[in-house]
């Protein structure tokens, strides 16, 4: 008799890429199901989201020992007790894949939250910026919904948003900020506990449901461009600085991800976003100091 335990699988795609996660047993499934239950959710027939590539294929288990094993395609690329150190590998392969293969549109290294159910802020980055603390921050204090903390696409001549819907990874000092802030009711035990936050070397994967009551989305028509800069031990005030299209077409280049699968490297898609949406630089050191102030930004109305 066969008594292995069950294999469950999920599938993402977007941006014309299909990614196959399997998971050996209850433990492996719930700790897929933390990391990809949303984007499982929102994944479209792969008739219309993926090309004539197989999806590359991850697969994870535990043994009895609580020991986890990782593979790639066949390839163990993990194995440790900490579930955590696997949890953040598995996204971050996921997240560089999707950004090397990606086709159906500009790509971004960027944040994503929505206004309501239709109008959608892009919050473009490099790494350090600030992106998953400002995204954490409006999904806590402001009740907005999650579309993702690290990848957008937005599809050839568009202006939808889509994300790449996972937990948000917010580093040490993030998290430090955000349980400073009255709004973020989240506490290491309590939240550890309740599975809503899984805790690495590093940072935090927190599922956006322990920030706010709000759904989250699978899209959002982008309304908004805002380029955060946090600067926890800077002296100046918040300061929040209109940009030209050059100046956002330029910035916008620097974030995007998959320029080598686009025509002309993806200029002219950025250069309409530039033209279509109003941009902002957002320059801050506290949280705190933001309540209020973005409210004009978010009725800006978008460019003829």
């Amino acid at each position: 008799m066969d008594d292995a335990p069950p294999l469950q699988h999920r599938r993402i795609a977007l941006g014309g890429v299909a990614i196959d996660v399997s998971a050996r047993g209850a433990r492996a499934a719930s700790l897929v199901d933390f990391l990809l239950r949303y984007m499982a959710s929102r994944s479209a027939p792969l008739s219309e989201e993926t090309g004539e590539a197989p999806p590359l294929h991850y697969h994870l288990a535990f043994d009895d020992r609580g020991v986890a094993t990782l593979c790639r395609d066949g390839a163990l690329i993990y194995t440790g007790e900490s579930r955590g150190a696997v949890a953040e590998l598995l996204l971050g392969e996921i997240g560089r894949h999707l950004a090397a293969h990606a086709r159906a549109g500009p790509m971004f290294h960027a944040a994503a939250v929505a206004l309501d159910r239709e109008r959608g802020v892009l919050l473009p980055g490099l790494i350090g910026a600030g992106k998953t603390t400002l995204a954490a921050w409006l999904l806590a204090s402001q009740g907005l919904s999650y579309l993702t903390d690290e990848l957008v696409l937005v599809p050839h001549d568009t202006l939808t948003m889509r994300g790449f819907s996972r937990p948000l990874n917010v580093k040490l000092g993030g998290w430090e900020a955000l349980r400073r802030h009255r709004a973020l009711a989240v506490a290491d035990t309590d939240a550890e506990a309740s599975g809503a936050i899984l805790s690495y070397d590093g940072g935090r994967l927190i599922a956006p449901s322990a920030l706010t009551s709000a759904p989250i989305r699978t899209t959002a028509r982008l309304h908004l461009i805002l380029f955060p800069h946090y600067a926890p031990d800077a002296e100046a005030e918040m300061e929040v600085r209109p940009l030209s299209k050059a100046q956002a077409s330029l910035r916008l280049m620097a974030c995007l991800v998959n320029a080598r699968n686009l025509p002309d490297h993806g200029v002219a898609e950025v250069a309409r976003l530039a033209r279509r949406v109003p941009a902002y630089e957002l320059r801050y050191a506290e949280l705190d100091k933001l309540a209020g102030r973005l409210e004009p930004l978010f009725a800006q109305k978008s460019r003829v």
